[in-house]
C-alpha cells in the first residue's frame, strides 16, 4: 500500500465514522444474530468481563448488560461515538454496568489478560495494521478467554470494482480463510464459526430489533437532516453508492469467528 492510498483511506474512514455518529448509528453485516452466535462462541455469562473493541453508540454493550448482566467496557476511537454510548447506557438504565473508553484498537490501554471476553464487530477491515489488531484482542483477554470477531468478507474473489467500495469508506474486506489465519496467527486455539451471504430482511429484523422503533426512527429523521445539512456526508453517500456496482452484494457475506486464548504451556 502506497503512502498517498493509506492517506486515502484515513481520510474516507474518518469521514465515515463522523457520519455514522451524526446518525447515531453503527451497524455490522449478520446484526443481532451475529452478536448472540458471539456471546454463544465466547462462553459470555453474567460473571463476564467483556470489551467490546469499535463499541460505535454502545449498541452492543448496552445489549450485553441489559440481556446478559455482565460488566461491559466499550472503547472507540472516535470520541463523539463514546460520547453517544454513554447517552445510550443511561437512556437504556445500563450505566452502572458499562465503561467507555476512547481507544485504538491497535493500541488498547489494558493490561494484558483484564478480559474474559473480547467482541470485535466490523472493526478489523478498518485498522491500518490488522494483524496488530488481533494481536491487541488476544493479550488483553485472559488464558482460558475468548475474542469473538465478525467481519466483512468476500465470498468469491473480489475485481476491482468491487474493491473499490470499500476503499471509499475507508476499510478493506478479506476472504474466511484470511480472517481465519489472523486469529490462529495472534494465538488463538479452537476457532469455530462460519461465513454466510447477507441475508437483508434479517439485517433489517435485527436492527429493528436492537434500536427499537423509537431509536429507528430516531436514526431516520438524524439522516435526512445529516445528508441535508451536511456537504461532506451528501458526498460521501455518493461515491459509496456510486462506488457499489451491482455484484459487490453477490460477493460479499460475513464471518463470525471465536477462538480461546490457551494456557500458557508448563
Amino acid at each position: 500500500m502506497t503512502q498517498q492510498h493509506s492517506n486515502e483511506l484515513s481520510k474516507n474512514r474518518a469521514a465515515y465514522f463522523d457520519m455514522l455518529a451524526d446518525l447515531g448509528m453503527t451497524k455490522h453485516l449478520g446484526s443481532l444474530a451475529a452478536t448472540e452466535d458471539l456471546v454463544k462462541g465466547c462462553r459470555i455469562s453474567t460473571d463476564s468481563l467483556v470489551l467490546d473493541v469499535g463499541c460505535g453508540v454502545g449498541l452492543t454493550p448496552c445489549y450485553l448488560a441489559r440481556n446478559y448482566g455482565c460488566d461491559v467496557t466499550g472503547v472507540d476511537i472516535t470520541p463523539k461515538m463514546i460520547g453517544m454510548a454513554r447517552a445510550e447506557a443511561r437512556r437504556r438504565g445500563v450505566a452502572d454496568a458499562t465503561r467507555w473508553a476512547i481507544a485504538d484498537a491497535q493500541a488498547l490501554p489494558f493490561a494484558s489478560g483484564s478480559f474474559d471476553a473480547v467482541l470485535v464487530e466490523s472493526v478489523s477491515v478498518f485498522l491500518d495494521d490488522i494483524a496488530q489488531g488481533f494481536r491487541e484482542y488476544t493479550r488483553v483477554v485472559k488464558h482460558g478467554g475468548y475474542v469473538g470477531v465478525t467481519e466483512s468478507t468476500w465470498l468469491a474473489e473480489p475485481n476491482q470494482d468491487t474493491d473499490v467500495f470499500y476503499t471509499t469508506i475507508g476499510g478493506t474486506a478479506k476472504s474466511k480463510e484470511a480472517w481465519l489465519g489472523l486469529m490462529t496467527q495472534a494465538g488463538l486455539a479452537d476457532v469455530t464459526g462460519y461465513a454466510r451471504s447477507v441475508d437483508f430482511c434479517m439485517e433489517a429484523r435485527g436492527r429493528l430489533k436492537r434500536f427499537g422503533a423509537g431509536g429507528f426512527a430516531r436514526i431516520m429523521i438524524r439522516a435526512i437532516r445529516t445528508i441535508l445539512g451536511s456537504k461532506s456526508a451528501r458526498s460521501l453517500y455518493k461515491d459509496a453508492l456510486g462506488a457499489a456496482p451491482g455484484g459487490v452484494f453477490k460477493l460479499m457475506g460475513y464471518s463470525v469467528f471465536a477462538g480461546r486464548k490457551p494456557s500458557p504451556s508448563v
